[in-house]
């Protein structure tokens, strides 16, 4: 059963799936930013967001790196304990991910990210340099 929804009053943060992985593998560069951002989180100091997708691709890139699959299962707990303000990929994020992906010629899935920071007037953290360079809402670049 899920949880209810979480609410802060802390500033919101979009972050990327290349940001919550950050927090499973300390040698990547910007973990220690990573990290400082979850801490925060936790402090109410800002709300971390990310579209529901974020989930499904943060343990696909654990999978990829060939992390033990109780390690996996350990990192699905992990994600849903720290709380994350997650937002559903409805039709009107699509819409949005989908003319920021033709605009700046990005994937999908790269964009939606984008569109919900645009949406939220959110600032959004990344390690994805293409992600980085839009024009449509505020970047924040880890390592």
């Amino acid at each position: 059963m899920d949880r209810p929804l979480r609410v802060s009053a802390g500033r919101p943060v979009v972050i990327d799936s290349s940001v919550a992985f950050k927090w499973f593998d300390a040698s990547e560069p910007g973990a220690n930013v990573a990290e400082s951002l979850l801490r925060a989180h936790q402090r109410d100091e800002v709300a971390l967001i990310a579209p529901a997708m974020l989930l499904p691709e943060v343990v696909n890139a654990l999978i990829s790196r060939r992390t033990p699959a109780e390690d996996v299962t350990l990192a699905i707990g992990f994600l849903a304990d720290v709380d994350l303000l997650i937002a559903p990929v409805d039709t009107a994020l699509l819409a949005q991910a989908a003319h920021i992906a033709h605009a700046e010629g990005l994937a999908l899935y790269d964009a939606t990210f984008i569109a919900l920071a645009a949406l939220l007037d959110a600032e959004l953290v990344t390690a994805d340099r293409s992600q980085a360079a839009t024009g449509s809402c505020r970047v924040q670049l880890l390592g």
